[in-house]
This record gives C-alpha cells, sequence and structure tokens, in this order.
C-alpha cells in the first residue's frame, strides 16, 4: 500500500503535472487492482516493478533539477555570467550593473 501510494504521488507530481495526461496513473491503478487477487510470488514480484518504477520516476525528476541547477540549456556566456553571479552571492558580493550600449562604438581620437 505504501509503495502504491507512493508511486501515484511520483506519478502525479512528475508526469500528469507536466503533460496533464493521466494515463500512466491510470495504468498503474489498473495494474494493483488487476494484481491484487494474484499469487504470492506475482504480488513480489510486481510490488518490486512498482518500486523500481518510483525510484525511477524519482530519479528523473532529480536528474531535470541537476541539469537546471547547472544551467543546461543555455548559452555557455549566459552560464557563466551566472555562475559568476551565484559565486558572487555566496560571498556577499553583488556584481555592479552594466548596461550594455547597443551600436554605439568608442570614439576615436
Amino acid at each position: 500500500r505504501q509503495v502504491y501510494k507512493a508511486l501515484l504521488k511520483a506519478v502525479n507530481t512528475n508526469i500528469t503535472s507536466y503533460s496533464g495526461n493521466t494515463v500512466w496513473k491510470d495504468e498503474i491503478v489498473r495494474q494493483f487492482k488487476s494484481n491484487i487477487s494474484a499469487d504470492q510470488d506475482s504480488a513480489k514480484k510486481m510490488l518490486n516493478l512498482a518500486k523500481d518504477y518510483l525510484f525511477y520516476v524519482k530519479n528523473i525528476k532529480h536528474h531535470r533539477d541537476l541539469l537546471r541547477s547547472y544551467n543546461i540549456g543555455l548559452e555557455e556566456h549566459e552560464r557563466n555570467k551566472r555562475m559568476v553571479e551565484a559565486t558572487a552571492s555566496r560571498v556577499g558580493f553583488r556584481l555592479p550593473v552594466v548596461e550594455a550600449s547597443v551600436g554605439v562604438q568608442p570614439k576615436a581620437k
């Protein structure tokens, strides 16, 4: 019962809430209901499979969070800028705000 609840919660949090599709949740409910009267060995296999799938779903979320924390998907310049800002913030500094002048060329002497 604990595995069932945890698996439904993980699927709702990590899959259904993003896609809005309840197919995964419905399949889990169907599988558990269809295996209620199964023999001891089948029930044990189903429980182990459910635990493995729970582990998988939770780790997909963890992997996605890690990618975000390392700013994967950002351009290298933006990623470096954010890393420098985060490092400065950790030691109590704040980077100065520099306004970029678009199309302004320095004057030649």
